[in-house]
């Protein structure tokens, strides 16, 4: 298409304060050069500019230039993005063009502050401030936050990056520590908990959730059936905050679904004093209500050894991926395992997108 009618929409000024009608028809050469006129303000390289010593677009003294390197973002941008622009309807648009401001201003900001901190002048300049100057990257977020709740409603510019709420602190160290494996599903998987059994309300998981999708997050949820019957989730799911497939439920609790021979091996690791052999362990595991999914872990160390883990679940979190987190057992070619309901939890979070 060589070009659309813009008629209706808006941009808005260089402040991102105001927006400015738009009028007409727009070619994608037209409109790149609306967007840099309006958002990218002119400076002087040198003197504005603590990259301009190496950068491919920096203008001789004396001379003003819109920033090269976010105008030139901002031409591919559009260029690579216009045929899908043209194709969306009005107020998936105005998201675009709304989407498109925050990301120039996001390369603009960020080339400016990473030229503060590398160039000595600046940091003179500033003084003893001039430490603000490295934390002011953190304001970066916000702005990331505008491109993911704007690009969320497209799909062609929706990377889906999935964030997993789990239930507690056990399974936030569990997969913590699994990064420490340095398998790729674990390395950038991002994770928050929500604390299940003391402050979860379901408006609290609710506020959450909404939250993170709001910024463009596709969101993953863990909990515990602690022997229930029914989906733990389902609310969640009738209110479209989840989708089904991206919800696991434990039949019990996270330590419950360890194989018996892991589970005995982190109990022995962290010196919890049951005092039997394994084959002693396993005999009364088969034995119990436990042996045959009817009650928990902890119910069965209770009742059997005197012992609470209530108190140890942290470390035996840490021991039992230590064990996962030997790459040699390879533990995901083993198909008799990943069919066990922890297999089915690591390859839920192996589906998890980065």
């Amino acid at each position: 298409m060589d070009s659309i009618d813009l008629t209706g929409l808006e941009i808005y000024d260089m402040d991102g304060i105001c927006k400015i009608q738009l009028d007409g028809q727009y070619s994608i050469d037209a409109l790149t050069s609306k967007i840099i006129t309006e958002w990218i303000q002119l400076c002087e390289c040198q003197a504005d500019c603590g990259r301009s010593d190496y950068c491919k677009f920096a203008c001789g003294e004396d001379e003003e230039i819109r920033c090269g390197i976010v105008s030139t973002a901002l031409e591919n941008f559009v260029k690579a993005t216009f045929n899908i622009f043209s194709e969306l309807p009005f107020d998936s648009k105005q998201k675009y063009l709304d989407g498109t401001f925050y990301l120039a201003k996001y390369i603009f900001e960020t080339e400016v502050k990473l030229g503060i901190i590398i160039y000595d002048g600046f940091m003179k300049f500033y003084g003893r401030y001039a430490p603000i100057a490295f934390t002011s990257l953190i304001n970066q977020r916000e702005i990331l936050n505008n491109i993911g709740n704007n690009f969320k409603f497209l799909p062609e510019l929706n990377i889906g990056k999935g964030i997993l709420f789990v239930e507690g602190k056990t399974e936030l160290t569990f997969l913590s520590e699994m990064r420490k494996s340095n398998l790729n599903w674990f390395i950038n998987l991002l994770i928050k908990s929500y604390d299940g059994k003391d402050n979860a309300r379901p408006r609290r998981i609710e506020m959450l959730i909404k939250d993170h999708k709001d910024f463009g997050y596709k969101v993953y949820i863990q909990g515990d059936g602690d022997g229930k019957n029914h989906n733990i989730f389902q609310e969640l799911i009738n209110k479209n905050l989840v989708d089904p497939q991206n919800t696991f439920a434990f039949p019990f609790d996270f330590e419950s679904a360890i194989r018996d021979d892991v589970f005995f091996k982190a109990l022995i690791e962290n010196d919890i004093p049951i005092n039997v052999s394994f084959e002693e362990y396993e005999k009364r595991v088969s034995s119990s209500p436990f042996g045959q999914d009817k009650e928990s872990v902890r119910d069965f160390i209770s009742r059997e050894y005197e012992i609470d883990i209530e108190d140890y679940k942290i470390p035996l979190a840490k021991s039992v991926a230590k064990h996962y987190g030997n790459v040699n057992l390879a533990w995901w070619h083993d198909n008799d395992f990943m069919n066990t309901v922890f297999g089915r939890f690591l390859k839920f979070i192996i589906n998890i997108p980065r």
